[in-house]
């Protein structure tokens, strides 16, 4: 066989220069800054300050950046912390067919290490985020068998890799050192969805599990620390021990730099998992053709098998969220809040919220089933949904949606963006104008000649100054 799949994308990493095409530096800023705007939501949500308490009590060199506190912590509790906060309020990027989040996992780690460097133009730290979600969705779109089946998470798995690889280039190594980086994020890769069923707040540290153990990998390698070479393809690498064997190379490593996976990312319109977002445009659909919560006396929601397993099942859970992680991850609870409200938002997700009993009263009589042929011939990526009523009056409607909005190739998809950016930061009680500030300089980002200082004067959030 040839060379691990680690070297290649080793040495992809070491190279690539994002701002040879003004498109792909264009959509690489839009990860960082919609990264950036679900951090700045994402402060008040559960557990979010409890781990900001414990970074505190620990301490330690003020080496990194708290994002929205103003506080300063080691790199690898930074990258732990600004992963966990940009993920918790599930408003994150996707890759619809690599099944996974990138930007909070490989964003988070390559800023740290950036800090940890003292100095890195703009130019380069979009090339390190740039490397680092091409490795994690590289990695995630070869693997044959969904997270929906494995019952692993592909976020942290695949994301351990690309923090490491976004890490190891903001540090400035070479394919080899990158390798080892490789070789020692490994030693640490973990992830599973059993939290999405639990409603653990676990699910939402994963993403921060990820960028510490990818930025660990990366300095350590730096300090000339080894790890496994054969990472990926070895008798006992990644896709062997987490995949059965089961993966495709040819999406691992051809093509490199020709396009990028950042460039294929989805940014959600609601701040719920994505795979419930074709049965929640369904039911606005119907909403605005008249299908009003009181003339509904069933709903039955049709999906693929990976988004039934994640969002569909246990239905009783699924109806009546015990928690705000379970509501996140609730088709029928998404779908009320369509036909209730008409729309979906950050304030639909917490605590109070998710107890409302006309909202609850809706979910439960929503049921949720898997289509075999959508099964069949799309386990992978999100599924499309069909949203079928049957009213008190004997009528039956429904409403069909194969793909949900939110694609990166969208048009609009920039403003929406930015304009998320400022909604974001007024959530977090962040006025327009520091907000308006912040989006302006993100802008500039591919001509600063050192983006560290930015990421040390973030507005800070009212959620993480009450923490003190």
């Amino acid at each position: 066989m040839a060379n691990d799949a680690a070297a290649v994308l080793a040495d992809f990493t070491a190279t690539f220069d994002v701002t040879r095409d003004a498109a792909f530096t264009e959509a690489t800023l839009l990860d960082l800054i919609d990264t950036l705007a679900c951090g700045a939501a994402g402060a008040d949500a559960e557990g979010v300050r409890e781990l900001l308490s414990v970074t505190r009590d620990w301490g330690g060199k003020a080496e990194a950046a708290l994002w929205f506190t103003g506080l300063r912590m080691p790199g690898p509790a930074a990258a732990l912390y600004n992963g966990m906060l940009s993920h918790a309020v599930e408003y994150d990027d996707t890759h619809d067919l690599g099944v996974l989040h990138a930007g909070v996992t490989v964003i988070p780690a390559v800023i740290a290490a950036a800090e940890r460097r003292e100095r890195l133009s703009g130019a380069e730290l979009l090339s390190a985020i740039a490397t680092g979600v091409e490795v994690a969705c590289r990695l995630a779109l070869a693997t044959r068998i969904g997270p929906g089946v494995s019952g692993w998470l592909l976020t942290p798995l695949c994301g351990t890799f690309g923090a490491a690889a976004g890490a190891a280039r903001a540090l400035g190594l070479d394919a080899e050192r990158t390798v080892h980086a490789f070789g020692l994020a490994y030693a640490q890769v973990a992830g599973n969805g059993q939290a999405t069923i639990d409603g653990g707040l676990s699910k939402r540290m994963q993403a921060g599990f990820a960028a510490r153990s990818g930025l660990l990998g990366a300095v350590l390698a730096s300090a000339g620390l080894t790890g496994a070479r054969n990472v990926f393809e070895g008798t006992r690498g990644y896709y062997k021990v987490y995949h059965r064997g089961e993966y495709d190379r040819s999406a691992l490593v051809d093509g490199l730099g020709e396009k990028l996976a950042v460039g294929d990312l989805s940014y959600k319109p609601y701040p719920c998992c994505r795979w419930t977002h074709a049965a929640l445009e369904a039911a606005m659909d119907l909403r605005k053709r008249g299908v009003l919560p009181e003339k509904v006396a069933r709903i039955d929601v049709a999906v693929n098998h990976q988004a039934y397993m994640s969002t569909g099942q246990p239905l009783a859970d699924k109806q009546r969220p015990a928690n705000v992680v379970t509501s996140q991850f609730s088709i029928p609870y998404a779908v009320s809040l369509a036909f209730n409200q008409g729309r979906v938002g950050l304030d639909d997700f917490k605590p109070n919220a998710i107890a409302r009993p006309h909202i609850v009263a809706l979910a439960e009589r929503v049921s949720v089933g898997a289509i075999d042929d959508w099964s069949a011939s799309g386990s992978r990526g999100i599924s499309p949904a069909r949203v079928s009523v049957m009213m008190h009056d004997g009528q039956h409607v429904e409403s069909e949606v194969l793909v949900p909005t939110g694609t990166g190739r969208d048009s609009g998809t920039s403003g929406l963006i930015r304009r998320k950016l400022i909604d974001c930061c007024g959530h977090g009680g962040i006025a327009t104008a520091a907000a308006s500030s912040l989006l302006a300089e993100l802008d500039a980002l591919p001509s600063t000649a050192d983006a560290v200082p930015l990421f040390n004067r973030l507005p800070i959030v009212d959620a993480g100054r009450s923490d003190a």
